[in-house]
């Protein structure tokens, strides 16, 4: 009698386990063999002119599986946390997700999630606060973007931001001023991303902007979702929760990619203010100026330095995955 009791507990336990969200064995387990893919977020962004820091408050992040689903990745740090990103523009990142285990396949993008409450803050360049906001007092940033990843393969993904092109001050004599982010994002696999790294022979102290060969201007949209995608219905005990409903798409504010356009003529870009349309910017610190995630492509580099216009006359190549390193550049000063 004991037995056949412990039998029918065990049996219990079992159905339990695996209808109340937590599943026995491997959840990654989609076929005879197992699946070890992994996939890790990271943020990174380029250099802008009047601000010292620009802050989100990150909480979290999801992979899109469909309009309908996500999987809430476990993050890595002690977030919640204020993340300056603005500080991220020397190729360096800030990790959100390390090598998190999921199936390979077809995803349609990530959702960054930031407080409810306190979404972030721009500190300028005196030291005057203000408090950052998305449209709509939305707390997620959406950003829509196929992701392929092959099974047993590890996809190290970042999210570049372009602060001179996301955030827009908002005077405000009722509620107080702020800054609006409609947030720009180049969505690039990390291994997929070039860089370009220029020492100059003359020295200059400015601000270097990367203009890409012709005007380049692609509104995001949204991503026809793959209904044929297999995804896990339970629960991951050791990795976290798979199964997650993604807040409505009008709850969330989606990103668009950068616009770019090419070098302004000379009466055109009398200032740095004509790095708006850039592909990246970046302080010249030391004689050197780095541009880091970008797409590869053919580009042409200008300097604003101690208030007068120069133009690097070669053009500049950036493989897919490559780093270019050009030594002595000389830089052509423009006539006004």
């Amino acid at each position: 009698m004991n037995i056949i009791v412990n039998i029918s507990l065990y049996a219990l336990m079992i159905l339990c386990l695996n209808y109340c969200g937590i599943q026995v064995g491997n959840p990654h387990d989609d076929s005879d063999s197992q699946d070890d893919s992994s996939f890790s977020l990271s943020l990174s962004d380029a250099a802008v002119d009047d601000a010292s820091n620009v802050y989100l408050n990150v909480t979290g992040a999801l992979l899109l599986v469909d309009e309908n689903l996500a999987l809430r990745l476990n993050t890595s740090g002690d977030l919640p946390k204020y993340i300056d990103v603005l500080a991220l523009n020397d190729g360096s990142v800030e990790n959100i997700v390390n090598g998190y285990r999921i199936n390979g396949g077809t995803y349609a993008g990530v959702i960054l999630e930031l407080d409810s409450e306190n979404t972030g803050k721009v500190i300028k360049n005196d030291g005057t606060e203000y408090p950052l906001y998305l449209e709509s007092k939305s707390n997620y940033i959406s950003v829509e973007e196929t992701i392929e990843i092959s099974k047993n393969s590890t996809f190290d993904f970042n999210l570049h931001f372009d602060l001179r092109q996301s955030l827009s001050f908002v005077e405000d004599p009722d509620e107080g001023s702020y800054y609006l982010m409609q947030p720009v994002v180049t969505p690039l696999e990390t291994s997929k991303a070039s860089s370009i790294e220029v020492s100059f022979e003359n020295r200059p102290k400015g601000i270097a902007c990367l203009y890409p060969t012709e005007d380049f201007e692609e509104l995001h949209s949204a991503n026809e979702y793959d209904e044929s995608f297999e995804h896990s219905e339970d629960t991951n005990e050791e990795f976290g929760v798979l199964n997650f409903t993604p807040p409505p798409k009008d709850e969330r504010v989606t990103s668009s990619k950068p616009k770019k356009k090419r070098k302004p003529s000379i009466d055109q870009g009398q200032s740095s203010l004509a790095c708006e349309y850039a592909v990246a910017s970046g302080f010249i610190q030391g004689s050197k100026v780095g541009f880091y995630y970008i797409e590869a492509g053919e580009y042409e580099l200008r300097v604003f330095a101690d208030g007068k216009i120069y133009d690097y006359a070669d053009l500049i190549v950036a493989e897919e995955g490559q780093k270019v390193e050009i030594d002595s550049a000389f830089l052509n000063e423009l006539d006004d």
